[in-house]
């Protein structure tokens, strides 16, 4: 069964790991972390700065396959037309 396409099912998707890795960092963060560390510890944005950077490409594993970053997300920029203009 093919949800993303001819070679790709549901569950091999990067985004689809994405979401369901989400329950036990929330486990961890809770009833770990939480546990051991005071709410204004430092250490909790370093949690969070390694989960995002270590989690975060698998959403993103998506549309880099599909080719979402050859095309530019503002087709039109004031600041591009404002300095091709000057220079």
């Amino acid at each position: 069964m093919a949800l993303l396409g001819p070679e790709t099912s549901l569950l091999r998707s990067s985004t689809a790991h994405f979401f369901l890795l989400q329950p036990f960092a929330i486990f961890f963060e809770r009833f770990v972390l939480f546990r051991f560390l005071d709410r204004k510890n430092p250490l909790l944005g370093v949690w969070t700065a390694v989960w995002i950077l270590g989690s975060g490409g698998l959403i993103f594993e998506e549309n880099v396959r599909g080719g979402l970053w050859e095309v530019e997300a503002v087709p039109f920029s004031v600041v591009r037309w404002a300095t091709a203009n000057v220079l």
